[in-house]
């Protein structure tokens, strides 16, 4: 592939090429992501009761920091369970817990407590950020370097695509089958541990189990954060996807305050974003194979740039559509050539650490754009916010055309 930024590390493990493997573990994943968009919908619809003027800022403001909070403390820590453990062993071990979850899930539901049901969704959300650190950290033993990229998009594809099925049996089931769609998710999670459980392949793991103090722990994880590739992959992703935050968030408002959908303003925007996230995973391949991780970096900002100022000087809902859609198409091409990126630069010793914190930034950035949007931007009046985030876009595509400019490209990229 022509993105010259994946290179393998130093000291490569060894990887199996066999496609049953393969398949195992990308079913397994699917499980187990279906039943979590089942438990999640679920909750959402029993415990959160939207009022009759739409959405209010506040209460997205209090709902976006309290989902940040696994995301800032089990994100980072993650990285450190999954190098010092056997992956595969845990990946079946921690969807055995979230099995366990959903039933407490149904018991909150059933006696429609919410201080459990918030607890119990903060405790799967906590479970899946290390599920998610556990698959990202095991995938490049099981394909080659070179195969990095179209691995990450085909497990991306499974996850949106197992999301939008358990989301869509979710909301078919609305409120009168909680219970059996909660015992569906479950099934379904013990699946997903068997299937991981019984994989013939060494995912990696139980490659550090000397007690270091945290120290020096951070002071290694950071050496190996700061390495070139590492470092511009975080600093690409986490700006680009604390913009995307405030898009969101205020996407959100528009739809409910403005474009009269009420309460259905947050599931259209998050069907839009998903929509274009989808897209953006299925391209990314070819995109990465046709481009360099330069012209990847500037689109990733221009094109949601471009599409928002439009946006804002047309302002009709299906233009603020597309143009929210396409700036998570963009990013979706990114990511999913800086997670290969980071995958390949690090050893397998030390991979879930790094990863966790690639991970934990990106996704905190999200949270701590939407919090800056709902708590800066005008919650009746969107125009100006999207004008605001449309600039921020463009300054930064700019600043990375002229970093760009000033630094000649690798031979590998005047190669390709």
């Amino acid at each position: 592939m022509s993105v010259d930024a994946i290179r393998p590390a130093e000291s490569a493990t060894p990887v199996t090429r066999g496609t049953a493997e393969v398949r195992q573990f990308l079913a397994a994943q699917g499980l187990g992501q279906a039943a979590d968009a089942i438990t999640a919908l679920v909750l959402a619809t029993a415990l959160l009761s939207p009022g009759e003027q739409g959405v209010d800022p506040d209460a997205l403001l209090a709902t976006v920091l309290a989902a940040a909070v696994p995301y800032a403390t089990v994100g980072p820590l993650s990285g450190v369970v999954a190098d010092r453990s056997s992956r595969r062993r845990l990946l079946g071990t921690v969807n055995v817990v979230r099995c366990l979850l959903t039933v407490v899930a149904a018991v909150a539901v059933a006696t429609a407590d919410q201080r459990l049901g918030l607890v119990t969704a903060a405790a799967l959300i906590s479970c899946a950020r290390l599920v998610y650190t556990l698959r990202a950290s095991s995938i490049p033993r099981l394909v080659a370097s070179d195969d990095l990229v179209e691995m990450d998009a085909r497990a991306l594809f499974v996850g949106m695509a197992a999301g939008t099925c358990g989301a869509a049996l979710g909301a078919l089931g609305g409120t009168t089958a909680t219970t059996a769609l909660l015992t569906v998710a479950a099934v379904a999670q013990l699946l997903s541990a068997v299937g991981f459980g019984t994989l013939r392949v060494d995912l990696g793991g139980r490659s550090d189990r000397r007690h270091h103090s945290w120290r020096e722990t951070f002071a290694r994880v950071a050496a190996l954060v700061a390495s070139p590739p590492t470092r511009r992959a975080i600093l690409l992703t986490s700006s680009s996807r604390a913009l995307l935050g405030a898009t969101f968030a205020s996407a959100v408002l528009a739809a409910a305050n403005e474009f009269d959908f009420a309460e259905r303003g947050y599931l259209v925007v998050v069907a839009v974003t998903g929509v274009g996230s989808f897209l953006g995973t299925l391209t990314a391949p070819a995109v990465a194979e046709r481009s360099g991780m330069r012209l990847l970096a500037f689109g990733a900002f221009a094109m949601p740039a471009a599409a928002l100022f439009v946006a804002v000087a047309l302002h009709a809902p299906l233009v603020w559509a597309v143009a929210v859609a396409s700036s998570f198409w963009a990013f979706q091409n990114l990511r999913v050539t800086t997670d290969a990126v980071v995958q390949a630069a690090i050893t397998d010793t030390a991979r879930a650490r790094v990863f966790s914190v690639y991970d934990a930034a990106y996704n905190l950035s999200y949270f701590g754009g939407a919090a800056a949007a709902l708590v800066f931007g005008l919650a009746d009046r969107s125009r100006p916010t999207f004008a605001a985030i449309a600039v921020c876009f463009a300054a930064a595509a700019a600043c990375i055309a002229a970093v760009d400019a000033a630094i000649p490209p690798a031979p590998e990229e005047r190669s390709s």
